[in-house]
């Protein structure tokens, strides 16, 4: 399979995947129910809504809300999967209205499986939620007013890359490599999924 330099993961890559970068729905609303938001702007993913590049240019947002709706066919003998690179801070992700996941952390990836959900029109929402008060988070150099100094602007919600990928039943879900210094060599942890088909690995120079 040739690499795609534009992939989000290139450590992991699929042959079949989509980014879903660029215009969603967006709202700047503290409502917990998907049923009181009003979309009623764009923004530019995976821009944080602090970002001038995102269409939007809010200098302080606590609580955002993100739409798009997507129509895809099923394919057989396939699943797919909704991934996102990371979302500050904390994350809901609603699918057709039902609450699916919850993941806390602005630095680390999820992701999500849609299969059983493309028989129709999918509408995935997203609600992301940066409390700077929280002593509970790292809050870094985000600045808790106006920037200044060494403190910098803040960035909340989806900030990294989306993407749709597509994988077979038998896949690898995981990959986690350790270097040993002592063997110059390295150990390689593989976390799989499904039954029937063996692992090899490869070594290419370069």
């Amino acid at each position: 399979m040739k690499l795609d330099p534009n992939h989000p993961r290139p450590t992991l890559q699929r042959p079949s995947w989509k980014a879903l970068e660029g215009p969603w729905n967006f709202s700047l609303n503290e409502a917990e129910d998907p049923k009181k938001v009003r979309f009623d702007r764009t923004i530019r993913v995976p821009f944080p809504p602090e970002a001038p590049g995102s269409g939007v240019g809010e200098p302080w947002v606590q609580v955002a809300w993100y739409r798009k709706v997507l129509r895809i066919k099923p394919r057989p003998g396939l699943r797919l999967f909704l991934r996102f690179g990371a979302v500050d801070y904390r994350a809901e992700v609603f699918l057709n209205g039902a609450r699916v996941l919850e993941h806390e952390g602005g630095h680390t990836p999820f992701g999500l499986e849609l299969t059983s959900f493309l028989e129709r029109p999918l509408e995935v929402l997203v609600r992301a939620e940066d409390d700077p008060s929280d002593p509970e988070k790292p809050r870094g150099k985000q600045a808790l007013g106006e920037p200044e100094g060494i403190f910098y602007p803040r960035t909340t919600g989806i900030w990294q890359s989306v993407w749709l990928e597509w994988v077979p039943e038998s896949h690898i879900a995981s990959l986690r490599l350790r270097p040993d210094l002592e063997a110059l060599g390295f150990h390689l942890e593989v976390q799989a999924v499904g039954e029937g088909d063996a692992v090899e690995v490869a070594l290419f120079p370069g």
